[in-house]
């Protein structure tokens, strides 16, 4: 009776041993830690959910691994640090953030038949409104928009953990490609930089 509960136990222990190791990978992380911090001569910096299309009912931006309007608040979170005084602020007002999905058919029978041929096509759209205003500056300069539509395509069979990694590595070139305009904006107003 006691070697049957030994095996038993043990076999209980293998078992769970076996189930914490066939986890799979972790997910991808966007953490945005690459990115020098730049320090503005403002007394704060805040991005801000401002969505000109709040309800759009094709958005499916919560099925990215990790939301377009949550990266950028992540990117600015670290990129962008106040330390001014007076009335400076610096705002990234996120005015959209959507992401559209459409499924493309290849035109091949085999593929066809197969029922791997199909595409998955996010469309994704951005716009910000970015404000540098330091301290008593009275420049002609205003908000300045940056409008960016961009399109990733990725085989519809693709494994879930190849799909999120898909999705980090568009993300951080879309917030590399709005990184340049958001300093293109803070270059037109040179005493935001400490």
């Amino acid at each position: 009776m006691r070697k049957s509960l030994l095996s038993a136990a043990a076999l209980a222990v293998l078992a769970v041993a076996g189930c914490a190791n066939n986890a799979g990978p972790p997910a991808p992380q966007l953490t945005f830690a690459n990115y020098q911090a730049i320090t503005l001569n403002v007394t704060s910096a805040v991005v801000q959910e401002a969505f000109i299309n709040p309800s759009d009912p094709q958005n499916v931006a919560s099925q990215f691994v990790v939301p377009p309007a949550e990266a950028i608040k992540r990117y600015a979170d670290n990129r962008f640090k106040a330390n001014g005084t007076g009335d400076g602020f610096f705002t990234i007002a996120i005015e959209d953030a959507r992401v559209h999905i459409r499924q493309i058919d290849q035109n091949n029978k085999v593929l066809e038949w197969s029922g791997v041929g199909k595409e998955d096509e996010y469309r994704v759209f951005i716009q910000l409104k970015v404000t540098p205003q330091p301290s008593g500056f009275n420049g002609r300069n205003g908000p300045t928009t940056i409008k960016m539509e961009r399109t990733l395509v990725m085989p519809s069979s693709v494994t879930l953990a190849e799909r999120e990694m898909k999705q980090v590595k568009f993300l951080e070139k879309l917030i590399s490609d709005i990184d340049v305009k958001i300093n293109d904006a803070l270059d037109l107003v040179p005493a935001i930089k400490n």
